[in-house]
């Protein structure tokens, strides 16, 4: 899930502490890509189980394509 962060960066003249300024920020995360990927990897391994046809006709291409590209 997101995850939401508010706070502030305070910045002081080093020759002078009554001089600063504060700028206010705040920062979201993003939903995690790491479990996406998972899901993502997972759906698709079930697809390749279910058609191993398909798995055999996407190796021909990569093979094919890393021929081309040589």
């Amino acid at each position: 899930p997101e995850t939401e962060f508010e706070g502030e960066i305070k910045i002081v003249n080093s020759e002078d502490s009554d001089d600063y300024c504060i700028i206010p920020v705040s920062l979201i995360t993003p939903v995690s890509q790491n479990a996406v990927d998972s899901q993502l990897f997972q759906f698709l391994q079930r697809i390749l189980e279910r058609f191993p046809l398909l798995e055999q006709i996407l190796e021909s291409r990569l093979v094919f394509n890393k021929i081309l590209n040589l």
